[in-house]
């Protein structure tokens, strides 16, 4: 079962989003999972602090493309997806990343934060 969601990358000038068609769980017990695509997508970018979310988002797009190809795409956010599981907003804080973990079936709820 396909578990999607998105990743949008904010820095202070803009935001960037992915769509992502499966494995999109906050963590998975086979090692996959938003909090481990994110973390791994950490050594194709810039190295922190210096965070430009166009440039994360190309670097989160690279891991996943490593799996295959067709199950990533850009997107104009969550609101473009009736079927998303979650959706993730990315910031730079000083050295490590900040991600926020939403239910995409409630999506006022922030489900956690947690700092990577």
């Amino acid at each position: 079962m396909s578990t999607r969601a998105v990743y949008t990358f904010i820095d202070n000038e803009e935001k960037f989003s992915v769509f992502n068609h499966w494995d999109n769980y906050p963590e998975n017990t086979n090692g996959y999972g938003a909090y481990a695509f994110i973390e791994s997508a950490k050594k194709f970018a810039w190295d922190l602090p210096r965070f430009e979310a166009s440039e994360f988002a190309t670097a989160f797009i690279r891991v996943i493309k490593e799996e295959g190809g067709g199950k990533v795409y850009l997107s104009n956010g969550p609101q473009d997806h009736a079927d998303l599981s979650y959706f993730y907003e990315i910031r730079s804080k000083k050295d490590k990343l900040e991600v926020k973990t939403f239910d995409a079936y409630n999506p006022k709820k922030v489900l956690e934060i947690r700092i990577i």
